[in-house]
């Protein structure tokens, strides 16, 4: 089974999809205790990177980039959707070579995140990020680095809209074909629709949309309600996350290429912290953490 990354265009499909709704999955949300809560887990905080975005996150990883961060504070795009007006006009990377390499966007576009994630995709390490366009709304753009520079190597289409972002879940191959997928939810505030990219000749193609997901409450400074998770066992990776109104988690599955539904689990309160995943040491599944409105930390059981 392939990597899976926390926090193209397959020309066969046919988008939006048809939902096929299959219980297969027994999915249960029990409060635990747990000494510093969920940060005390999944949260490794580092020290401010050179032109670091002010509330950035660093992005780590053991692979040939080590460091990633966003950079150059900018107040070009007035949107705020993420909880101010300050945006990143650049990105930064520190490589396993320890070189320091920079990208500089044009004024006609802003990086619309917090973290810029270090991931895998299709066997080439880069990073993954949310670039926005003042005029077009946001897309999705895919970084690689070399021992001299970092450029966007591939992007999908913008919304097409100002002020429309979305917010990306993370890459796996969702479907079981062999090639990876970028899992993310357009417009979340708004009918949020999950979509999957594959890279295919320097462009992130569409290969499958379904609406009724929300994986962001407007302002907030949380971009990680949602998880990758195989909750069924059958070796292909699985998705959770919420409803519309986030009221529900949702499991899902792109198996085979058919969309399902696995599970939906009711939340007792709002949702508060991004979801954590974990490897139970008990038979190996996994779990997912997370902490809701009422101050209490949860986890996600699942069961065949």
């Amino acid at each position: 089974m392939k990597r899976l990354f926390g926090l193209a265009a397959l020309i066969a499909a046919q988008f939006p999809l048809t939902p096929t709704y299959a219980q297969t999955v027994t999915a249960t949300i029990v409060p635990v205790q747990i000494d510093g809560g969920i940060n005390s887990l999944f949260v490794r905080p580092l020290p401010p990177r050179p032109l670091m975005l002010p509330d950035g996150i660093v992005s780590i990883s053991s692979g040939s980039i080590r460091y990633a961060w966003l950079t150059h504070p900018t107040t070009r795009y007035a949107h705020g959707v993420i909880g101010d007006a300050i945006e990143a006009g650049g990105l930064a990377v520190e490589t396993e070579n320890h070189a320091f390499l920079t990208l500089t966007l044009g004024a006609d576009a802003v990086f619309e995140d917090r973290i810029a994630l270090i991931v895998r995709l299709d066997s080439e390490d880069g990073v993954l990020v949310v670039k926005s366009y003042l005029e077009r709304g946001a897309a999705l753009a895919f970084v690689r680095a070399d021992s001299n520079a970092i450029r966007i190597v591939a992007e999908s289409a913008a919304i097409g809209t100002p002020h429309r972002w979305l917010n990306p879940i993370g890459i796996a191959d969702f479907d079981g074909d062999g090639r990876d997928e970028i899992a993310a939810i357009l417009t979340p505030h708004i009918g949020g629709q999950l979509t999957l990219y594959r890279q295919d000749n320097g462009a992130l193609r569409e290969a499958y949309r379904i609406g009724g997901f929300s994986n962001h409450s407007i302002g907030s400074r949380e971009l990680g309600w949602s998880a990758i998770v195989d909750a069924n066992g059958d070796g292909t990776p699985d998705i959770v996350v919420p409803d519309t109104e986030r009221h529900a988690l949702r499991i899902v599955t792109f198996a085979g290429g058919r969309f399902a539904e696995l599970a939906r689990v009711s939340l007792p309160a709002a949702l508060a912290s991004s979801l954590g995943v974990a490897t139970h040491k008990l038979g190996g599944k996994p779990e997912v953490f997370l902490e809701l409105a009422d101050r209490q930390t949860y986890v996600l059981h699942f069961a065949n």
